[in-house]
C-alpha cells in the first residue's frame, strides 16, 4: 500500500506543479491557470455531448 501512496503523491505533487510553473511563465496567478483548465473541461465536455 505504501508504493500506491508514493505514487499518487507523486503524480498528485507533478499535476500542481504544473500550473504552478505555467502561471509563473505566463506572469498570473496559479488560480487563475487552475480555474482555466476547470472551464476548457466543461466546455470540452459539453461540446462533444451537443455534437454527438
Amino acid at each position: 500500500m505504501k508504493f500506491i501512496d508514493s505514487i499518487r503523491y507523486f503524480f498528485e505533487r507533478r499535476g500542481f506543479d504544473v500550473s504552478t510553473r505555467l502561471a509563473d511563465k505566463m506572469g498570473i496567478r496559479v488560480t487563475n491557470v487552475r480555474l482555466f483548465f476547470i472551464y476548457i473541461s466543461f466546455v470540452t465536455v459539453g461540446l462533444s455531448f451537443g455534437i454527438y
